[in-house]
């Protein structure tokens, strides 16, 4: 009994029927799931993994159910037509094929699918793919909260996001402590950016996207690797670089920025200690999302080298910070990863 079915009453609250499928072929079961929308009147019915949006007038009409032939079965009610009582008495529109009966006292409610729905029209279908879970981990002088809308926009695809921060501060580790940080991530998708390209190649996961990031080569090619007129950062009496004014990072860092997400940006970015890359080939499946409007690492470069070692090329119109400038479309590649 893996999959069930919830039907949402107001006036009764929450009664959830799961599907006993001892009886029918694994084919046929496609019943899985009714859910309400947290803040919503909304509701939706997951058929075979295939959402299909319910307005809120077929689910109290009960057409939600539509083209399914199924026996309910509960202790606490004697047969009773969904259609004569469901929801306050509303009626169910057409196929709608459910009955209430008798059951053992003590049986748990279930619900028997006798015959599989109708086809879903594509135009209703919503995507419920299994969730993917994503491990962002950010780039020089940033934290884990440059991701704030990126990880909204993945969690309200259903995947879910952890953007842990490095000690990006700390004098004298290397990506391998910064990678000890993160810890293994086997089930997950490691996305580094920018400077941790260092980092994620000793990061164990699932996957590893490379977003606009400098990838673990040696110094001497790291360096061919910037947009001529990128800088900005001086270095404190640590030899850690950091951003002087608001002003100088939002033309250099940000220049693909309102300043508004620049000047919401600064003030937490943090110094960054010199990192050295630890030279790693690219893991079998690597992707590179290269950023087309970039001022700070080279497209071009970015491309070219990708391709030299192996790996796998997304293009995206952007700049250096599409996880602010364009956090859905940026989603929309990530979760099409998965």
């Amino acid at each position: 009994m893996g999959a069930g079915v919830a039907l949402l009453d107001e006036d009764e609250g929450i009664a959830e029927w799961v599907i006993d499928s001892a009886d029918v072929e694994p084919s046929v079961l496609e019943v899985v799931r009714l859910v309400k929308h947290a803040g919503s009147r909304g509701n939706r019915l997951s058929i075979g993994g295939v959402g299909v949006a319910a307005p809120e007038d077929d689910l109290n009409r009960g057409t939600v159910l539509r083209g399914f032939e199924a026996t309910m079965h509960t202790a606490s009610e004697g047969t009773r037509s969904v259609r004569d009582g469901f929801r306050g008495g509303a009626a169910a529109a057409e196929g709608a094929c459910f009955r209430r009966q008798d059951a053992r006292p003590g049986d748990s409610p279930s619900l028997r699918l006798l015959r599989a729905p109708r086809r879903v029209p594509d135009h209703r279908k919503v995507d419920t793919r299994p969730i993917a879970r994503f491990v962002l981990v950010h780039g020089g002088w940033h934290g884990g909260w440059c991701f704030r809308w990126l990880a909204q926009e993945l969690e309200a695809r259903g995947h879910d996001v952890v953007a842990p921060d490095l000690p990006c501060e700390e004098v004298g580790l290397t990506p391998l402590d910064y990678a000890r940080e993160v810890g293994p991530q086997p089930d997950a998708i490691v996305v580094g950016h920018s400077l941790a390209g260092f980092t994620i190649p000793y990061i164990e996961a699932r996957a590893r996207v490379y977003l606009a990031a400098l990838p673990p080569l040696e110094r001497r090619q790291v360096n061919k690797a910037f947009v001529e007129s990128f800088g900005g950062a001086v270095r404190d009496s640590s030899g850690r670089s950091y951003w002087p004014d608001a002003d100088t990072a939002a033309a250099r860092m940000y220049p693909d920025c309102s300043r508004e997400q620049s000047d919401w940006a600064f003030p937490q970015l943090r110094p960054q200690a010199r990192l050295e890359p630890i030279p790693a080939p690219f893991g079998r499946g690597d992707v590179v999302i290269a950023t087309l409007q970039d001022a700070a690492v080279e497209p071009d470069w970015q491309i070219r080298t990708a391709r030299t070692h192996g790996a796998r090329v997304i293009e995206l119109d952007s700049g250096h910070s599409p996880f602010l400038t364009q956090p859905a479309e940026l989603a929309n590649i990530l979760s099409s990863l998965d």
